[in-house]
């Protein structure tokens, strides 16, 4: 269990989040949603360790995580694979880095047929396609000692029909890789299909204004289809149209 209690960000004087406090239970996929520049990201930055917040605090299982923690895995939106090492050697980087490499390439061979990436073990990253690239780059993520995983936009560098695919792709993963997420995305369909819940953030600074719960839903893309009211509400809402 993730536990954020009143954490609130400045940049020069200028207070990008507001107190902002959520709980993400363990296995579960959640979304951040919210316009251009309102700290999504930056909450993301703060929970990697990589940014300190000015006040509040966040905990796992009740124990309080300052600076970097091994609890917590970050994907930019750029794959960032090294072009001059193959697949296997990039996505067992954190192995070579933490002297546990053989232990990590054995849990990645065992991972690159769930992955979608068999036969491409010793092929450079010039070699695949935009999807697999990602797919990659998730698979290093996943490989890290790690119990959240924080997505930042992870598949917006990609064509439509890629994304589609790549989203897919999570909801089969979900069931053979039991991963608490934390998913920061732009995109509403996005974070329909593949969220347990939906939290908006909105204002100057921002804070959470609405949590959407999606938990239990049996979803494809027909049901997403259906969603039109719900769609319209979230961008409503973004927009400061109505009170969703």
């Amino acid at each position: 269990m993730l536990i954020v209690k009143d954490v609130s960000v400045s940049f020069q004087d200028v207070q990008v989040l507001d107190h902002v406090c959520l709980q993400v239970k363990n296995g579960e996929f959640i979304s951040l949603i919210g316009t251009s520049g309102c700290g999504k990201s930056t909450l993301l930055n703060v929970l990697s360790g990589a940014l300190k917040p000015q006040s509040g605090n966040f905990a796992i299982d009740g124990v309080t995580i300052e600076g970097m923690s091994h609890h917590f895995a970050y994907m930019p939106q750029n794959d960032l694979l090294l072009p001059w090492y193959t697949i296997m050697e990039n996505v067992t980087l954190y192995g070579k880095i933490h002297h546990r490499q053989k232990e990590t390439m054995q849990k990645a061979s065992q991972a690159f047929e769930v992955f979608g990436l068999t036969g491409y073990e010793h092929a450079y990253p010039f070699e695949l396609s935009g999807g697999m690239r990602q797919r990659a780059a998730f698979l290093r993520t996943a490989l890290c000692d790690a119990d959240i995983l924080l997505l930042d936009e992870p598949f917006g560098a990609l064509d439509v029909i890629t994304r589609n695919d790549m989203q897919d792709w999570i909801v089969q993963m979900r069931k053979q890789w039991n991963k608490t997420t934390i998913l920061v995305t732009h995109d509403i369909d996005e974070a329909l299909y593949l969220s347990d819940r939906i939290l908006i953030l909105k204002g100057r600074p921002a804070h959470i204004v609405k949590e959407i719960s999606l938990g239990g839903i049996e979803k494809d893309r027909d049901w997403l289809d259906e969603q039109s009211e719900l769609r319209k509400n979230i961008r409503n809402l973004l927009r400061g149209q109505a009170d969703a």
